[in-house]
């Protein structure tokens, strides 16, 4: 991918407004220009305003897709987001398989293990791969559109509370072995925070 300055208008720039709904759901009404021109990297000074989050990462960044599919794509490609994705994507992807990998190990060692201790563990990979894996669809999704760059932004913070639920279980589930009533103490007042999160 090359960086280039471009001088031309694009959605959501002083002078211009955002695209409709439906062009933002029809990307092939775009003019041919954003079409051929897509793959390219831009400046700061050159991002519309929604797009313009950190003046101090200077280059290196995608221009506004307003498609799923060119935004997709842009994971092959090197920009300023592709550590961001890559370091999440990875890491969701491995989360699971690797639990399942260790319950395999671990399993014939600890008989004694009850369903309650599966599902404990399970808790914690699983807050993992949500987690990791809604941060690396919105670093990926954040150049498509506003709408789109909110709706994902919204779900990345959402994720991040799924983790520290999924954290929080598996330690209270240990810590407080024989406090029953406490365990469920901690996790009501714990399982509202995703709640919480995701409605803001």
């Amino acid at each position: 991918m090359s960086t280039r300055k471009l001088d031309d208008e694009r959605p959501g720039d002083e002078g211009t407004t955002v695209p409709p709904s439906s062009e933002v759901m029809h990307p092939d009404k775009q003019p041919a220009e954003a079409g051929d021109l897509w793959h390219t990297l831009i400046h700061w000074h050159d991002l519309p305003h929604w797009l313009q989050d950190n003046q101090f990462i200077h280059g290196s960044y995608r221009r506004a897709s307003y498609s799923y599919t060119r935004s997709l794509r842009s994971i092959l490609h090197w920009h300023n987001e592709s550590v961001n994705i890559w370091t999440h994507l990875v890491p969701a992807t491995l989360s699971l398989p690797f639990a399942a990998f260790l319950y395999s190990v671990l399993e014939p060692r600890y008989e004694k293990a009850s369903v309650a201790d599966v599902i404990a563990m399970s808790c914690f990979f699983g807050g993992a791969a949500v987690c990791l894996g809604l941060s690396a669809f919105y670093h990926t999704l954040s150049n498509h559109s506003p709408r789109v760059a909110r709706l994902w932004n919204q779900l990345d913070y959402a994720g991040i509370s799924v983790l520290i639920a999924g954290s929080f279980i598996p330690s209270v589930y240990y810590a407080f072995w024989c406090h029953p009533g406490k365990q469920w103490t901690y996790w009501i007042m714990v399982s509202n925070n995703p709640t919480m999160q995701a409605h803001y």
